[in-house]
């Protein structure tokens, strides 16, 4: 066991790689998004097919990735294909057991639901749907 962070009593303990809340860094800038009003994209109306597996979902991922290093970028029908997805991937979750592909799966929505945001466009839930046994394959 490490030995303990040598403690002052009148000073708190200065934690290593941890910057003092005194500092004189500047603020934090927010990120940087496309200007103008929020685009909401609201769940599809019906039920939402869910990925069959972690690995279509990843296979839709790239598709995706593709298509954005591309003239498409700059097409507005990709946010709407960065919405569908994470629509998709949320409904998955309830088909997805394991720990590790959970995290891998929630991974890909978060990066997705970051360039969306960025983009200007926002969905309701950007999280894995609970798993669900009695629909799993």
């Amino acid at each position: 066991m490490p030995d303990p962070i040598p403690t002052n009593s009148s000073t708190p303990p200065v934690l290593p790689n941890v910057i003092p809340s005194d500092s004189s860094l500047p603020p934090v800038l927010p990120v940087e998004r496309s200007r103008g009003p929020v685009q909401k994209y609201p769940p599809p109306p019906g039920p939402i097919r869910p990925y069959a597996s972690l690995g279509e979902m990843k296979a839709a991922h790239t598709l995706l990735q593709r298509r954005r290093r591309g003239d498409f970028a700059k097409d507005p029908t990709l946010s709407g294909e960065i919405a569908e997805f994470l629509y998709r991937g949320h409904a998955t979750g309830a088909l997805i057991g394991s720990e590790d592909e959970r995290y891998h799966a929630q991974g890909l929505l978060t990066y997705w639901s970051n360039i969306l945001y960025r983009r200007g466009g926002e969905v309701e839930d950007d999280s894995l749907a609970r798993f669900d046994a009695t629909r799993a394959p």
